[in-house]
């Protein structure tokens, strides 16, 4: 059994990152919630042409 993130990198296709972990910093940060770990997670995941 594989994630579908995990089949999405094994296929060279773009990984749903930011509709996982993007949207959940976005809701913390208007609330004025510090997720510096998901951050940490988001960036290391990221695609480096995407920073």
């Amino acid at each position: 059994m594989k994630s579908s993130m995990q089949r999405d990198v094994e296929a060279g296709r773009p990984i749903e990152l930011d509709a996982i972990g993007g949207a959940v910093l976005r809701a913390a940060a208007a609330h004025g919630v510090e997720t510096p770990a998901l951050a940490a997670l988001v960036r290391d995941l990221s695609d480096p042409a995407d920073r």
